[in-house]
């Protein structure tokens, strides 16, 4: 239905989720009102009028509903649509939800990742249980990755548990995804999980680590620090550290460039050393380049020096050549600036 010349709806706007008299509104008024609104808006306007249309007419009447999103043309717009309508129908009856999503054509990871979040909210082990008899691998690992994520906002010991004991890569996902909502709260606790996983480090573990320690830098560095320093050398223990580094660059760089130079792979040494000399300068240029000579003699590799240059070549050319005089001997270092005055103490 098209809109009228003034751009205001044509059919009279009530309320999303009733009718004027408290009575459940038609298949047919409802797509006419969805139909407008698809006329009329644009964009996240036009989604956010459709939603709650949608959802009365999914309590109304599913099979037209869901019929509906079907027409729609492949796109954003109608992945947008189908999530809506699947967050909507987990509330109300999620087994025909996935029942529904099942025979449509719409089955994919985001899809599936979307009912399989929504109804973990409610009823994670249903969830887990639907995601398990997924056909398609892909479609799986999202889906139990979603159900991770729901449920250890709630339960996060319980949605550990469940995670670490699914196979892989089911299992890599979970953690990682659980790992990350349990650290958004509690990251000591998630961090103490995760070493009781993988004594002997565990490759799959990597992408979990990072992102625990990219919430647990926010709120306390200090003992992300300590953690680290008990972890067992391996790739897992890298990956933390190289995250770490870049975290804290804006907060402690000094200490995020000795973490950053203590990474035993060369290239992720020297990536990661150009990334937090990077994220300093971007943060505090003038302390960057009052305090880098200084931590020159702990660059004493090549690479790791040409690191920096490069990266000042296109942030600031002409401290590079400054550095570059003052590594050669041809000027000396700055100053240091004066540390900050401790307050006295009560006596």
């Amino acid at each position: 239905m098209a809109p009228d010349p003034t751009g205001t709806s044509t059919l009279p706007r009530t309320s999303p989720t009733e009718s004027t008299s408290g009575s459940p509104r038609p298949s047919p008024v409802l797509r006419a009102l969805i139909n407008d609104a698809m006329g009329s808006l644009t964009g996240d306007d036009r989604l956010a009028a459709i939603a709650p249309l949608l959802a009365e007419w999914l309590a109304t009447s599913p099979a037209d509903a869901s019929a509906w999103t079907q027409t729609l043309p492949a796109g954003d717009f109608r992945t947008d649509v189908s999530a809506e309508l699947l967050l909507a129908w987990s509330r109300l009856n999620p087994d025909d939800a996935a029942a529904w999503l099942a025979s449509s054509s719409i089955l994919n990871p985001e899809s599936a990742s979307v009912l399989a979040g929504a109804w973990a909210s409610a009823n994670p082990a249903k969830a887990a249980s639907w995601a398990a008899s997924l056909p398609n691998p892909t479609d799986r690992t999202a889906a139990h990755a979603a159900i991770a994520t729901a449920w250890a906002s709630s339960d996060p010991t319980s949605a550990a548990t469940w995670s670490a004991n699914l196979p892989n890569p089911d299992r890599a996902a979970a953690i990682t995804s659980a790992a990350d909502s349990w650290a958004r709260s509690n990251p000591a606790a998630a961090a103490a999980w995760l070493a009781s996983l993988s004594p002997a480090n565990d490759p799959s573990l990597v992408a979990a680590a990072g992102a625990v320690v990219h919430h647990w830098t926010e709120s306390n560095p200090g003992d992300v620090s300590r953690w680290l320093n008990n972890l067992s050398d391996g790739p897992t223990k890298e990956s933390a550290i190289a995250l770490f580094s870049l975290a804290a660059a804006p907060l402690a760089p000094t200490d995020a460039l000795l973490w950053a130079t203590s990474l035993s792979d060369p290239a992720l040494r020297s990536s990661t050393v150009a990334d937090v000399c990077e994220r300093w300068y971007d943060a505090a240029p003038d302390e960057f380049k009052a305090q880098i000579p200084s931590q020159l003699d702990q660059l004493t590799e090549t690479p790791l020096r040409h690191a920096i240059y490069q990266m000042l070549y296109e942030k600031d050319p002409e401290f590079r050549d400054t550095l570059l005089r003052i590594a050669d001997g041809e000027l000396p270092p700055p100053d240091p600036p004066n540390p900050p005055q401790e307050p006295p103490q009560e006596p």
